[in-house]
């Protein structure tokens, strides 16, 4: 029943979606292709068991489809990433996928508005997200804000539906405002867990300082509701100030800072009120032989296991041209759990994962690639040894070169 909801509900926006652009788009240029991956990868304890010997070889096939159409005004994208990945010891099959589209609409020379949905269904959602930040094949940008540290461990199936949109509104040469709003809604294979609903609104502002420099505020809001119980039912106001930058002709910043109001309700329909600290940091390097990119933020998100957290992540992406046909890859990746919470919610482990990836361009079409990593749970109640994992595959893109 949670599959047919969440297969629904995305398959719903993406034809809202698909509908806009139909209206809206004329000679429009289309795009096809489809990238299909497999390797065969080699982990310590690829599910964060407690003990005994949980090492296993598995394999995958991975496909990964893309469509887009572009004209002068819009842009529209529907693109997938889907994998079967088989164990040949100890845990059998198993399946994830991605669904989703993305628009962005010029509406007229001041206004540009952009919409997105998409269906996520994973057991090991945080490794997926480490793996597909490190893939240059990849199509799809993962979400960085529900991730669920919980649920490490646990094996899970979590399935994620989100949407959201934004409308851009340029007043002058130097200032501008956004208006967004997002929605999501989770679900697990759990009885000890819990299915809940997020709803978010943010209103943000620029304004041009100098030739380099910006000014930049907004304000979050957001409300989660639990689906089966009232416990751990949050709202949260999230003003936030920074700056934008271009540091030189390769490098940009932006930074913001602030605090998040919560209140959430308690076991016994009483209200707590919390407050921490909330922001972002990027950093990005756009050069012609390497690239990165450094993201570290503060924010509130709701958990499967009860309750408000504020989440603090610091990601990392670096990409190292070596010549022509050969590149190199690390991703790194850290979430730590800590504020709100209430009472009767236990505390969940953190997270640190990296990987580093070498890429061999074999012609245009054609890819080799071998990776290697640790993933390590920490905080967590009952010791969970690290996983270290290797893996070695090839990739085939088919139609349209990206």
């Amino acid at each position: 029943m949670k599959k047919a909801i969440g297969a629904r509900a995305s398959l719903s926006s993406v034809a809202i979606l698909g509908g806009l652009v139909a209206a809206g788009a004329v000679r429009a240029e289309t795009t096809k292709s489809v990238v299909v991956s497999a390797d065969l990868n080699a982990a310590s304890n690829p599910f964060f068991q407690t003990s005994g010997s949980n090492g296993a070889v598995s394999g995958a096939i991975s496909v990964r489809p893309q469509i887009t159409k572009h004209d002068d005004n819009t842009t529209f994208t529907v693109d997938g990433d889907f994998q079967a990945r088989q164990y040949f010891e100890k845990y059998g099959t198993d399946l994830s996928g991605y669904a989703g589209a993305n628009l962005s609409q010029r509406l007229s020379e001041r206004t540009t508005a952009t919409a997105s949905a998409g269906f996520r269904t994973s057991r090991t959602a945080m490794r997926d997200v480490l793996h597909l930040r490190g893939d240059p094949a990849a199509t799809n940008n993962p979400d960085l804000v529900l991730i669920d540290p919980g649920l490490i461990g646990t094996r899970l199936r979590t399935e994620i539906v989100q949407a959201s949109a934004g409308l851009t509104y340029v007043a002058s040469q130097r200032s501008s405002w956004t208006l967004g709003a997002n929605y999501a809604q989770s679900w697990t294979d759990s009885a000890t867990a819990s299915d809940y609903r997020y709803l978010g609104g943010r209103i943000g502002y620029s304004h041009v300082l100098s030739e380099h420099t910006s000014l930049i505020a907004s304000v979050d809001v957001g409300s989660s509701n639990y689906l089966k119980t009232n416990a751990g039912d949050g709202f949260t106001v999230s003003p936030q100030v920074g700056v934008s930058t271009r540091l030189s002709p390769t490098v940009t910043l932006s930074t913001q800072g602030g605090v998040t109001f919560a209140s959430v309700t308690q076991p016994d329909g009483s209200k707590r009120h919390f407050t921490s600290l909330a922001g972002s940091f990027r950093l990005c390097k756009a050069g012609a032989n390497d690239s990165y990119c450094l993201n570290a933020s503060r924010a509130a998100q709701p958990t499967v296991f009860g309750g408000l957290r504020s989440l603090t992540r610091i990601a990392l992406d670096y990409t190292r041209t070596l010549n022509r046909r050969d590149s190199f890859t690390v991703t790194g990746d850290y979430t730590r759990n800590d504020g709100f919470k209430g009472s009767g919610v236990p505390d969940q482990p953190n997270y640190f994962g990296g990987q580093a990836s070498f890429n061999r361009k074999f012609n245009d079409r054609f890819y080799g690639f071998v990776t290697a990593g640790v993933e390590k749970a920490t905080n967590s109640i009952i010791s969970r040894p690290a996983n270290l994992f290797g893996s070695i595959g090839v990739r085939y893109v088919f139609g349209d070169l990206r």
